[in-house]
Parts: C-alpha cells; structure tokens; sequence
C-alpha cells in the first residue's frame, strides 16, 4: 500500500467535464419523515398487500414526479430499476462482511397513465413492491437476462428511471483500516 501512495507516483487529474445544456436544472429535494408516513399511510389504504417500505415510497414518489415531468406519452410503458443487494439472497446467504460484488438489478414498470394520475404513487409503489416481492424467486432466475433487459430498456420510448445505493451500505462507517472516511 506505502509503494501505491508513494510520491513518485503520477497524479490522478479529473476528467474535464463539458458544461451542461442549459435546459438542466439540478436541485436537492428532501422527503421529510412525516412525508413518507404520509406516503406510507396513502398506499397502505389502497393498495395490495406488499412490505411499503421508506424505499419503496420514496421511490414511487420520485418516480411519478419524473414520468410526469418528462410528459411521456400516457400509453406507453415507464420502466423504474434499482440496487439489488443479493447476500441475503442467495442460498446459503453471504456474510454480511463480504466485501464484493454482489449487486443485480430490479426492475419495475407500469403504465404511464396509472403513474400519472393523482394517485399515481399508489400504482408506482405496487410495480415497485411486486418487483422486490418477485426477487424471491431466487437468483438466478431474476438475473437471467438482466443485462440485456437493461440494455433494451435504453432504447425504449420511455427510458429508465434509476436509482443507485443503499443504506444497507454503511460503507462511509467503515473505515478499512485505511483511517477515517468522511
């Protein structure tokens, strides 16, 4: 590790980044968490039986905000994927202390009129519980085809809404015996 970080060693310089078009606009938005119990409360009353988790309205809530802010058109189909952390998942389960890569995908979709419509979060939020639900099906059979489902997804009308991360993560707590992360 000492020879990597030595000083002779070449700098790493960023890459330039070009300048974004300025139709962009980029913003923070924060959930607060009497928001997403609101959430919760909303899709508990009307939708089907599925684990409504923080992640799963947050993400429903994020996913209707963009479909309807884009304007796609209301009878297309709108695709929403994210992290799939499989340890837990595969048989028999990898430790919590692995540290590799051990990610897939999971994939959500519905009709664009569903997710735009006032309760358009309660229809979000059931596509995104039946994909997590259908992540039980084991491994190997969620992951047959992943990629190439992705890839697909790019050149779609609608395009995928992503999110990334986890904070089952705690990767900024660990410190890796290489002194404190901030």
């Amino acid at each position: 590790m000492n020879s990597f970080i030595a000083d002779n060693n070449p700098v790493l310089v960023p890459a330039a980044v070009e300048s974004a078009p300025s139709n962009l606009v980029h913003a923070t938005f924060t959930l607060a968490p009497d928001r997403i119990e609101g959430l919760k409360a909303l899709v508990r009353s009307k939708a089907i039986s599925f684990n409504c988790s923080t992640f799963v309205v947050s993400c429903a809530y994020l996913w209707t905000c963009i479909v309807k802010a884009r304007g796609y058109p209301a009878d297309k189909t709108a695709h929403f994927t994210f992290a799939v952390d499989w340890r837990k998942r595969l048989q028999p389960p990898t430790p919590d202390t692995y540290f590799g890569n051990c990610l897939g995908g999971g994939f959500a979709e519905a009709k664009v009129g569903n997710l735009v419509r006032e309760d358009g979060v309660i229809a979000a939020a059931e596509a995104i519980g039946r994909a997590i639900e259908g992540l039980k099906e084991g491994v190997s059979k969620c992951l047959s085809g992943t990629f190439r489902r992705y890839l697909s997804l790019l050149a779609a009308e609608c395009p995928p809404i992503s999110v990334a991360g986890s904070p089952k993560f705690k990767s900024l707590r660990r410190g890796f015996r290489m002194g404190k992360t901030y």
